[in-house]
């Protein structure tokens, strides 16, 4: 019955595959407009699973299906709920699937598509772990920006900013991003991206992986974390402020009109001293010339 309304519900879409990936059989399904691209989505979306598992480890294997539409009712019937206007795609635990808004529909690029695949595979995954259930929504989203390495420079720049202003957030703030307007939304899941590489840096990848995958019985994230590294939450936070302040306090400067108003004091001290050294090796020439018209007079 279920595959009877997922199939209704896409009765105008032309065109669906299935295939085996390292967490379960995958069903895409896809625009006419979008077909070119089906072998690479599938060699994209193989490859990523595939990379997740080894790094990762191993979750529980049961299909899952993916939709990428370019027809905004489709979209809004499969992915069930609301959604912020800024979002193009989105994951659910049940039924397991993804859907992601086309090129078109989403005015985005190939390159941000495969981006947003491979960070909603990402939720795919870490669904299935064991301990999903308390994990906090930073490190949720986090965790799939980080492996889609969607932290660009823009992203940091934009870090730096909010920094300048303190204007960050803080990893308490970061509960739900769907109430988020779209720069906060991107603000928050950059921020929650730099709060996974704070993990990896202070605590190591292992302790990242044990996070996730770890069996310990555990009633909070809290706790699951304080049993993992020996630290609190606190000593977290205070790891976290320390390397925001340390990697992206002065990216700002990266901005153009940044640069030039940074830049703009050296450049007229540089300018003053070549026109100084040149007035310099002008009046030495004068003067040479003078003393050779001086030497070549005949006296009278």
């Amino acid at each position: 019955m279920k595959i009877f309304i997922t199939y209704m519900l896409f009765i105008s879409i032309s065109f669906s595959l299935e295939f085996e990936t390292d967490i379960g059989d995958c069903n895409l399904f896809f625009d006419e407009k979008t077909n070119l691209y089906i072998q690479d989505y599938i060699i994209f979306i193989q490859n990523d699973i595939n990379k997740l598992v080894k790094e990762f480890g191993q979750v529980k294997k049961f299909p899952f299906e993916i939709f990428i539409t370019n027809n905004i009712n489709k979209f809004k019937k499969l992915a069930k709920g609301p959604m912020p206007e800024w979002g193009v795609g989105i994951a659910k635990k049940n039924p397991s699937r993804i859907v992601i808004k086309g090129t078109k529909l989403g005015k985005i690029s190939y390159n941000r598509l495969y981006e947003i695949l491979s960070h909603e595979l990402n939720h795919i995954y870490l669904f299935r772990t064991p301990n999903y259930n308390i994990l906090p929504k930073w490190f949720i989203e986090g965790f799939a920006s980080y492996w889609a390495d969607e932290l660009t420079v823009t992203k940091k720049i934009h870090i730096s900013s909010a920094l300048l202003e303190k204007k960050q957030f803080s990893l308490e703030t970061l509960k739900s991003f769907n109430s988020f307007n779209r720069i906060h939304a991107s603000l928050a899941y950059a921020q929650s991206a730099v709060a996974i590489y704070t993990i990896i840096h202070f605590y190591g990848k292992n302790k990242l992986i044990e996070i996730i995958q770890s069996n310990k019985s555990k009633d909070t994230f809290e706790t699951h974390f304080y049993e993992i590294t020996s630290d609190s939450m606190l000593e977290l936070t205070y790891k976290y402020e320390k390397y925001l302040n340390k990697n992206f306090k002065w990216m700002f400067l990266l901005k153009s009109s940044n640069i030039l108003f940074t830049c703009l004091p050296l450049i007229l001290v540089i300018g003053y001293f070549i026109k100084k050294r040149r007035n310099k090796l002008i009046l030495e020439q004068w003067s040479k010339e003078e003393l050779e018209i001086s030497n070549n007079e005949e006296p009278i």
